[in-house]
C-alpha cells in the first residue's frame, strides 16, 4: 500500500504544448495551449496551475492560468522570446517545459 501512495505523488504530467500567433491590429499576441495530462493514469489533471515565466526571470511568472475541468489550458503572452512553462496540482510532480515563440 505504501509503494502505491509513493508512486500516486509521484506521478509525472505529460503535456501537450501548441504554440499560436493571433494578429491584432497594432501587436501580436502569441498563445500557448495545451492539455495536461497525467503520464500514468492518462486521466486529463484538471484545476492545475500552469505558470508562464520569461527565460530572463525565473522568479516572478508574467501569466498565470488554472486548467479547466478537461486539463485545458491557454496562456496568452505579449512577446516573443524564450519562456518556461511550469505545471503544478496537489499531490503531484511539478513539471516544467521550455517554450521559444517568435514569428
Amino acid at each position: 500500500m505504501r509503494i502505491k501512495l509513493v508512486g500516486i505523488l509521484c506521478l509525472l504530467f505529460v503535456v501537450l504544448l501548441n504554440v499560436v500567433e493571433v494578429k491584432a491590429q497594432t501587436a501580436n499576441v502569441y498563445e500557448v495551449k495545451g492539455e495536461l495530462v497525467d503520464s500514468v493514469s492518462g486521466e486529463s489533471e484538471p484545476f492545475a496551475t500552469v505558470r508562464a515565466y520569461a527565460s530572463v526571470n525565473v522568479k516572478t511568472p508574467i501569466v498565470v492560468d488554472v486548467t479547466d475541468e478537461n486539463g485545458r489550458f491557454k496562456l496568452k503572452i505579449a512577446q516573443k522570446g524564450n519562456y518556461l512553462i511550469t505545471m503544478t496540482s496537489v499531490g503531484k510532480k511539478p513539471a516544467a517545459r521550455n517554450v521559444t515563440l517568435d514569428a
